[in-house]
């Protein structure tokens, strides 16, 4: 008797299976909001740890890790608060957002930015509930070597108050700040009014995926959110049924499978190996381009080899017509990583567009 099933069966199963797979794969992307922003920390070459708690700080010296705070800090206390300060005044980099509007949350009280005179109030209640128009809500931060402001999409209606003025910059819209700096001993604190900007549907808009690198450049980035499926366990616990289906159809599809497979095996065994598909100077040609394409801009704007690379990523952006992440993405090597055929012919063309608007 035939072990084998029929071909309709096996198409169905196959079905099955992907879709189930899609769907886990779909409800995780959905579900955790910072992952395209994570994947494009990771494309400029930032090692981005995900966690929900704050083990990875006793892992690495405090100057070498950016902490972004993302999730909610309701449970947070007084002493885990002061913890977190004291790691910030030894070098440590810490981002973090403003806590609900005081007429919103319990108390009011902010352990973290209470104790500086750090808080977030309702922009339209301070001034009369005026709206502004929708093209005037963009929040500008200037840049000392930049030629505009960059343009960020903080969400109106917030303002920062910083009631002891100890912030040395800050970023504002027409409605009010959004952004605080504040240098503490060797690290530095970062004030935001939300963390809209880089959610997923958000990232990629105006200068929000350039603020997030600008503000993480140089380290290893720490990304604390709780996320609602954060693993495989989560997601085993929260879809039980649907990976048991999948595993059934995956059961039965490996028994249809094995014994064609096993003559396959063998007939691959009797067959001389091939030579493995290398493909050989292509980094060196997309670095030989960069190089070309800065050389260039520094033969026709002089002062331009002379500016931090933020501020040269901004100055391409604006002659290509191009975003600063995309700028930030053609001229970072790929350490290592092989690009596919079709990704590394879209970098060449991405770089001669920008060589030739220089």
């Amino acid at each position: 008797m035939s072990r084998g099933l029929p071909n309709h069966w096996v198409a169905s199963l196959l079905a099955v299976a992907g879709a189930v797979l899609l769907s886990a794969a779909w409800t995780s992307r959905a579900d955790d909001p910072f992952s395209a922003g994570a994947r494009f920390l990771e494309v400029q070459g930032l090692k981005v740890i995900r966690t929900q708690d704050l083990q990875p700080l006793s892992l690495y010296s405090p100057r070498a890790l950016s902490l972004m705070l993302l999730g909610s800090r309701d449970q947070m206390s007084a002493s885990q608060a002061q913890s977190l300060l004291a790691w910030v005044y030894a070098g440590g980099r810490l981002l973090v957002s403003a806590q609900g509007l005081p007429s919103l949350s319990q108390n009011g009280n902010d352990p973290l930015l209470g104790p500086l005179n750090i808080r977030l109030l309702d922009a339209y209640a301070s001034a009369g509930a005026t709206l502004l128009p929708a093209h005037s809500t963009l929040t500008a931060l200037y840049l000392e070597t930049a030629t505009r402001p960059m343009l960020l999409g903080f969400a109106p209606g917030r303002h920062l108050e910083d009631a002891d003025d100890l912030a040395q910059s800050w970023a504002n819209s027409p409605q009010g700040t959004h952004m605080l700096q504040l240098n503490l001993g060797a690290g530095t604190l970062t004030v935001v009014s939300d963390t809209g900007l880089w959610r997923n549907p958000a990232i990629d808009q105006f200068d929000n995926a350039w603020l997030l690198w600008y503000l993480n450049q140089g380290r290893n980035v720490v990304l604390q959110y709780r996320s609602p499926v954060g693993g495989l366990a989560e997601i085993l616990e929260r879809f039980p049924l649907t990976f048991g289906v999948l595993l059934c159809a995956l059961g039965l599809l490996g028994w249809w499978a094995w014994p064609r497979e096993s003559v396959r095996a063998r007939r691959r065994a009797s067959m001389p190996a091939l030579p493995p598909y290398r493909t050989a100077g292509g980094e060196a040609l997309l670095q030989g381009l960069r190089e070309d394409l800065l050389r260039r801009a520094g033969y026709r704007h002089p002062p331009f080899a002379h500016w931090p690379v933020a501020a040269q990523w901004q100055w391409l952006a604006k002659r290509s017509g191009m975003s600063t992440a995309d700028i930030a993405q053609a001229l970072q090597p790929h350490r290592g990583r092989a690009l596919k055929p079709a990704a590394f012919l879209r970098q060449v063309q991405q770089l001669k567009a920008i060589r030739n608007a220089v």
